[in-house]
């Protein structure tokens, strides 16, 4: 093994051991309370180590996050079919996707925080790739279909339903409601905009189809 191979994988192995002892400290302390002292005096480290990784504490918590994300992903695809017709599907994922988040510690932290929750909806970022990746291919199924409204990219399509997914847990907390009635929201509010329903809906106002 070559000196930057071995360099690479001791940077690599203390990265994943801080990323584990933020894991701990936020089970312990909670994430807001838990420092970046906090964090390397669980390691074992100095302060000045994590900072070399991570430049705030927020950016470990969008790692976890990120981490997070893919367990989501994996226990929706667990959950759900894809036999559905897709403005089903979409509203069953994303009613899925808010109930798991509310019982996580890490994700809800993720949106209680605006400049984060801002990040998430960035191209660049780790969580937005993640989420095109999920959505991807349910996506391009859903246009080969004609189920997609014409006029919006996927990108825009993935911005909303972020955005969306922070908008339905605000209303969950508030509101605490049942399942059917948020189910209902979110296909009315959330999902139909995206369909090609959009289209007809928008064709019958002006006079013109799809652009």
């Amino acid at each position: 093994m070559t000196d930057i191979a071995a360099n690479t994988d001791e940077s690599n192995g203390l990265r994943n051991k801080l990323i584990d002892s933020a894991y701990q400290c936020f089970d312990r302390f909670g994430v807001r309370k838990t420092s970046m002292e906090d964090i390397a005096r669980h390691a074992g480290v100095s302060r000045q180590s994590v900072y070399r990784h991570f430049s705030s504490k927020q950016e470990i918590l969008e790692s976890i996050c990120s981490l997070e994300a893919v367990k989501v992903n994996a226990e929706v695809r667990k959950r759900l079919g894809r036999q559905k017709k897709f403005d089903e599907l979409v509203t069953e994922v994303l009613l899925l996707i808010v109930k798991i988040v509310r019982t996580n510690p890490y994700l809800k932290a993720f949106l209680d925080d605006l400049a984060l929750q801002s990040k998430a909806v960035s191209k660049s970022s780790h969580v937005y790739q993640l989420n095109r990746e999920w959505w991807a291919d349910v996506m391009e199924q859903a246009a080969a279909n004609g189920e997609l409204a014409s006029d919006i990219s996927l990108d825009e399509i993935l911005s909303w339903l972020l955005m969306g997914q922070a908008m339905l847990q605000i209303r969950l907390e508030g509101q605490g409601e049942d399942d059917q009635s948020l189910r209902r929201f979110i296909r009315r509010f959330v999902v139909l905009p995206i369909t090609a329903q959009a289209d007809r809906a928008r064709a019958a106002v002006t006079g013109k189809g799809p652009a």
